[in-house]
């Protein structure tokens, strides 16, 4: 995954990233800056520990390697933003965390991240949305909304992505499938009007997705779909 920012983005930005354990604050330029939104799925809210950097955010496994890998390494510069959520246990409910905000995790329906995110895009040349499993498919329905709204252009990266419609209870055939609960429309605006790099595991016996017509590229990880979240294929 870093190796496609870097190619479809060409972020060539290597300033320094930290200062004092927090994003360095630089001037946000709109011809230079990307807002990346990283969502991680069902449950991973529930830890109690927190980050020291990001100071205040809620440690989950897709949080971590991205820590570990888009901000450690300075792929993310300090002109861009990160917008990291994740979803309670079966529940709509979410919590929210900006980079450039409070440093401090707060709660929302699902529902209110679409409006939160695009406040936050306005003066932003780009944005990188980010889901794995459930929230691989809010990312999908994130970036199916801003569409409507907005013209920066939009690199979605799906992670095993599984419908929340489709898929609520792990019997369910939904749970072993790409999410279908989108209209042709939508598969065409996500395809024609985002660079969509989709990640899935086979075979899948219990939890897991599939390829996606629409996407513009479909790799297969040789790793489970918890272990995707965290797996070095997926981030290189």
């Amino acid at each position: 995954m870093k190796k496609a920012f870097s190619k479809i983005w060409m972020l060539g930005l290597i300033a320094g990233l930290t200062l004092g354990g927090q994003l360095a604050v630089a001037e946000v330029s709109p011809s230079v800056s990307t807002l990346y939104v990283v969502i991680a799925g069902n449950g991973a809210c529930r830890r109690n520990s927190t980050f020291r950097y990001p100071a205040g955010l809620v440690e989950t496994e897709l949080f971590q390697s991205f820590v570990n890998s888009m901000l450690l390494t300075r792929v993310v510069t300090p002109w861009d933003n990160v917008i990291f959520t994740c979803y309670e246990w079966q529940s709509p409910q979410m919590q929210f965390y900006d980079m450039r905000g409070s440093h401090q995790m707060f709660s929302l329906h699902e529902s209110q991240l679409d409006q939160l995110v695009l406040g936050r895009a306005q003066n932003i040349r780009r944005l990188v949305i980010i889901g794995h499993s459930h929230a691989g498919w809010r990312a999908m329905k994130l970036a199916t909304s801003l569409l409507r709204i907005t013209a920066q252009p939009i690199l979605l990266a799906t992670i095993d992505p599984v419908s929340r419609v489709t898929c609520q209870r792990l019997r369910d055939p939904g749970c072993r499938e790409a999410p279908r609960d989108f209209s042709p429309q939508d598969f065409f605006n996500l395809n024609t009007r985002t660079r969509w790099l989709n990640l899935f595991h086979q075979p899948v016996i219990i939890l897991g997705s599939s390829p996606i017509a629409a996407a513009h590229y479909n790799i297969q990880i040789n790793a489970n779909h918890v272990a995707m979240q965290t797996d070095p294929t997926v981030w290189e």
